[in-house]
């Protein structure tokens, strides 16, 4: 099993590297484009910010994701020996087992929901990673303000903290919430 599983992982690594790095570029970008548009309004001097170098940011998720990856895998290992410790005292066949072990190793709401606070991870992590290297100190916590925000993070929409004291970004699983820069 653990063989099995880790060959498994490391294409699945390969995979989310390739996707947060995608995410990451994406909100360094942004980070960039938003900086840029306050500086300007503002008639500040533009900070010149350093390209987004796609090796800089997939060494930077290989060292990362293997701290992130390793709670998802634990998580997934921890019900799929529920299943079967289940299975065992319930006198479930074979047959029946895999069904149910299906749904835990190839479940699309469980695959959905990580690749939407994985990406959600990278993209925060590298706007701040933008803001920093501009010199930004505060930034602004900002809710997409729909029937979907939860309270928890509704209640956090506007408050406003130091850049290297900030809670960590996405709060939970399919957190759709970011950081503006204070300026």
């Amino acid at each position: 099993f653990d063989i099995a599983w880790d060959e498994a992982e490391n294409d699945f690594t390969e995979q989310y590297i390739m996707l947060a790095s995608m995410a990451a570029i994406s909100g360094g970008r942004r980070a960039i484009n938003l900086l840029s548009a306050i500086y300007i309004e503002k008639h500040l001097s533009v900070k010149i910010l350093n390209p987004i170098e796609a090796e800089e940011i997939t060494e930077w998720l290989r060292e990362e994701s293997g701290r992130r990856i390793t709670a998802i895998k634990e998580t997934t290992r921890k019900q799929i020996r529920e299943c079967l410790a289940n299975g065992f005292e319930n006198n479930k066949g074979w047959q029946q087992l895999r069904v149910e072990l299906r749904r835990i190793i190839a479940s699309p709401v469980r695959a959905e929901m990580i690749a939407r606070t994985e990406l959600s991870w990278a993209y925060s992590e590298y706007n701040l990673k933008v803001y920093r290297e501009a010199g930004v100190q505060m930034v602004q916590w900002l809710v997409t303000d729909d029937l979907r925000c939860c309270d928890a993070c509704r209640v956090m929409n506007g408050q406003v903290f130091p850049i290297n004291q900030c809670p960590a970004l996405p709060k939970h699983p399919r957190c759709r919430c970011c950081y503006l820069p204070v300026i």
